[in-house]
């Protein structure tokens, strides 16, 4: 899935999902939030995880990093 808007109005999706035991993965993009506010107009979330990764060096001359 490369969007959570594309989960609109496909439940049958994720109940399929749900009842395989599947997780469904949905990658985040600079406009992640805006899909995230569409798609949960929806319905109800019962769990969000958010989890990211980024290469050491992609935080190279980072001003925080540097700082620290």
């Amino acid at each position: 899935m490369l969007s959570c808007g594309g989960l609109i109005g496909r439940q049958d999706w994720i109940d399929l999902a749900a009842a395989k035991g599947c997780r469904i993965y949905v990658p985040s993009a600079a406009i992640a939030g805006l899909d995230g506010v569409k798609g949960a107009r929806v319905g109800a979330i019962d769990s969000v995880t958010m989890e990211t990764r980024k290469p050491p060096r992609g935080l190279a001359g980072a001003p925080w990093i540097e700082a620290q």
